[in-house]
């Protein structure tokens, strides 16, 4: 009898230590925030704050400003900051007002990799910030890089 009860919470028990593992061992995050109060860097409009795994290698990080001319898409990298705070970064305004743009926070480590999108308006007003969020079999959802279609589509609505 005790070994049949052992043997029925051997399985809930496995799930939930894959669980933990999960959080402990799943792909790099990144969130992106617009700066309201003290910026983390100075002249930073954008703070985003950036978690990973030490056991997937070092991360990389990276920020991009993409735009449109004559209707082709134009991507330049821009700095990132780092704040004094372990794992916060911040990022200055380095893209031109009077058209719109999209800037893409880029945070990788090994194959796995984290985006925000941010979009600014022609005043150079920041008017959203989207995570890329993708789902697997299981409907476990995890940050994931940005397709091409959905940067044509953000600018789109712009």
């Amino acid at each position: 009898m005790t070994r049949s009860i052992l043997s029925r919470l051997a399985l809930p028990v496995a799930a939930v230590a894959v669980l933990a593992a999960a959080g402990t061992f799943g792909p790099p995050r990144v969130t992106v925030t617009a700066v309201t109060g003290t910026p983390p860097t100075p002249n930073a409009v954008l703070s985003f704050v950036a978690e990973f795994h030490e056991d997937h290698g070092a991360p990389e990080l990276s920020a991009r400003v993409l735009t449109v001319h004559n209707g082709i898409r134009v991507s330049n990298p821009i700095r990132v900051d780092v704040a004094s705070q372990s794992g916060r970064f911040g990022i200055a305004r380095q893209w031109e007002a009077g058209a719109p743009a999209l800037v893409v926070v880029t945070w990788r480590q090994g194959d796995d990799s984290a985006e925000a999108m941010v979009k600014v308006n022609a005043q150079g007003g920041i008017t959203g910030i989207t995570h890329a969020i993708g789902t697997n079999l299981l409907r476990d959802r995890f940050p994931r890089a940005f397709t091409n279609a959905e940067i044509d589509a953000a600018f789109r609505e712009m």
